[in-house]
């Protein structure tokens, strides 16, 4: 979806409620949803280079003045942006973590710029692409135990998203899990989850200060209890919501196939795949908090520290088994 294809009023998802965050990110009578108020960072960034040149041209989204427009522009460029760090954070996770050979870093990369999920909602008016970023971040200054600025990170990642925390615990769980009972992993586990308190107490602090009279998603347990009992009606299953929540993840399932097909001819993954639990974890938690059924795909998409190198490693192994032609591999660092 190029920025001169754009349909404001068809595909517009958060168009309007960030040009206000853009324009007045601090004013108290800026009463928009509660999951967008207090999503500041990157329309804070997109204020601070409004001075910069925009596309100036004819798209097909009525903007109500050209400071929208050019607004909208910027959103963009930052996102294109965040979108390129976020797959070169991945490059250095392979690489540098899990011994991955460079082509497959890069073919991993070009999948995170290309995939579904990114062009459908990292490149326009959203703070998806801001958020990949963070989780990616967040994940590497864990992987190197760098408290200190994971601290620092997840302050600020709130304020980009709050799905960057709850995707970070989520993580953090999974790791939990598969770590031996009397590992000191897990103590190091447990010390970031901790670290990611303050991060939601600032949270809570800025709500206090700047309150929202409006909430986008299920606030009642009976709602929680119906979101989630919605998985096992038939009605459910809408073409959109089986194309955005399945289809999307064909690679995924691919590498699950490939993944069955060497461990039947005794090739060895150097991954636990039992981590691929994150995505019914995720789905299931967007779905039970009502996120609409063209949604669960997108926020299960934000489990790429997990995905990313499973696919890697089915790669590598389908390479290793002559399946795919031969990559050379070299020794983690």
């Amino acid at each position: 979806m190029s920025y001169k294809r754009h349909d404001y009023q068809r595909f517009g998802q958060g168009d309007a409620y960030y040009c206000e965050l853009v324009k007045s990110p601090f004013d108290s009578s800026l009463y928009s949803l509660d999951n967008f108020r207090y999503r500041v960072l990157t329309p804070l960034i997109v204020k601070s280079i409004h001075w910069l040149p925009f596309y100036n041209t004819t798209i097909q989204s009525d903007f109500p003045d050209q400071r929208d427009q050019s607004i909208f522009f910027h959103f963009l460029f930052v996102n294109y942006l965040f979108m390129l760090f976020t797959a070169c954070c991945y490059f250095f996770l392979l690489e540098r973590y899990y011994g991955i050979p460079p082509t497959i870093c890069y073919l991993m990369s070009f999948f995170i710029l290309l995939s579904f999920h990114s062009m459908r909602s990292s490149y326009i008016m959203l703070t998806d692409a801001g958020t990949h970023f963070f989780i990616a971040c967040l994940f590497i200054l864990y992987k190197q135990n760098q408290w200190l600025a994971f601290l620092l990170s997840s302050v600020l990642a709130i304020f980009q998203k709050e799905t960057v925390i709850i995707i970070m615990l989520i993580i953090f769980f999974i790791e939990f899990l598969f770590q031996e009972k009397h590992s000191l992993k897990r103590h190091t586990i447990i010390n970031y989850c901790f670290l990611c308190v303050p991060s939601l107490i600032f949270l809570f602090i800025f709500k206090q200060i700047y309150p929202t009279d409006q909430f986008f998603h299920t606030h009642s347990i009976t709602g929680y209890l119906n979101n989630f009992l919605s998985f096992f009606n038939y009605r459910t299953y809408t073409l959109n919501f089986i194309a955005n929540s399945f289809i999307s993840f064909l690679p995924l399932i691919a590498a699950m196939i490939a993944h069955l097909w060497l461990r039947i001819n005794k090739h060895t993954v150097m991954y636990n795949a039992k981590r691929l639990i994150i995505w019914p974890i995720i789905f299931l938690l967007a779905l039970t908090i009502g996120v609409d059924s063209s949604n669960e795909g997108r926020i299960a998409f934000f489990g790429l520290p997990i995905y990313i190198p499973y696919l890697a490693h089915i790669l590598l192994s389908l390479s290793q088994s002559k399946i795919l032609p031969s990559i050379d591999s070299h020794k983690k660092s």
